[in-house]
């Protein structure tokens, strides 16, 4: 699903994988959460509230 929706975005776009994690891993597990959280956040704060242009 993941790939589907990165091919079908429209605007900024970046697919990050957390190697040696599955999709249950990213609720609870620090080692792989801490990770994911720090890329979604510089994400969104780079993207989130910019103009389309």
């Amino acid at each position: 699903m993941s790939v589907e929706a990165f091919q079908r975005a429209i605007g900024p776009e970046e697919i990050h994988w957390i190697d040696g994690a599955g999709h249950v891993d990213l609720y609870d597990k620090k080692q792989y959460v801490d990770p994911a959280v720090e890329k979604l956040a510089g994400f969104f704060g780079e993207h989130l509230g910019q103009a389309r242009g």
